[in-house]
């Protein structure tokens, strides 16, 4: 994958002892210098200078996973799309390798969560977090802390009528049918698969694309959720895909 021309086909010369295959292996950054042939349709890898290794994708089976899982959601979609979305595709992708690098499995989980979420968005794919799809009910009270200051002064003194009437689901269901999330009282009437998400769930989704990516990752989360928000991130993915996605099928017990 390249930033300025998206996913690049060449082929690399070579037995199992050359250098250069051993540079050009999985998952490695660097710069690459193709040799092309226009007239037979052929690209040849010239040379390759690695500036990163992410030599711990080796060590840690889910790590590995993790990035095929990545790594197959870009080439299948032709880098979300590709024109305009090619380098924020690569950028997404590195910082995504770069992240799972310095995390333990763990952490490495919910990053993949995160990654997956943000390339729903680029994709261009995102659900609304925010109310029904069905019947516009509202799934989030704004945070007081989003607050102006003379307005939380104001409610302390006067309280806030409006709030008071609004009723918050604690769960919410995402409808697979037609990848939208809808409250309680319309997930009854609609079709398909339905997965149901904790409020703590679609917080979290919802910080992801509404906070800097320090606070996101820093968001609690807690196994219930992430077991809810893996169910949708993935459903999403295979959307994006517009079919299944092989590393999934092949690591089902892994993730």
């Amino acid at each position: 994958m390249t930033k300025d021309r998206g996913i690049v086909k060449a082929c690399l010369y070579g037995g199992p002892k050359s250098k250069l295959r051993s540079l050009c292996a999985q998952f490695h950054t660097g710069k690459v210098w193709i040799y092309e042939t226009p007239e037979k349709n052929q690209n040849k890898i010239s040379d390759f200078e690695v500036s990163k290794y992410h030599v711990t994708f080796t060590e840690s089976l889910y790590k590995s996973y993790a990035a095929l899982l990545a790594s197959e959601l870009v080439i299948k979609t032709e880098c979300a799309g590709g024109g305009e979305n090619i380098e924020n595709c690569w950028n997404l992708l590195n910082g995504f390798f770069d992240g799972l690098e310095l995390v333990n499995e763990e952490q490495g989980k919910a990053g993949l969560i995160r990654f997956l979420w943000r390339f729903v968005h680029l994709s261009g794919l995102l659900p609304d977090t925010e109310e029904c799809e069905s019947c516009g009910k509202t799934f989030s009270l704004e945070s007081e802390n989003q607050k102006p200051e003379k307005v939380r002064l104001l409610e302390e003194m006067f309280g806030n009528p409006s709030q008071e009437q609004v009723s918050v689901p604690d769960t919410i269901y995402f409808s697979s049918y037609n990848s939208t999330f809808i409250c309680p009282e319309c997930a009854g009437s609609t079709q398909g698969t339905k997965f149901p998400l904790s409020r703590m769930g679609l917080n979290y989704l919802s910080s992801i694309t509404n906070l800097p990516a320090s606070v996101s990752r820093n968001m609690p989360l807690d196994q219930a959720s992430y077991f809810q928000i893996k169910q949708i991130v993935f459903d999403l993915a295979e959307k994006c895909a517009s079919g299944p996605l092989n590393t999934l099928r092949t690591g089902m017990g892994i993730f």
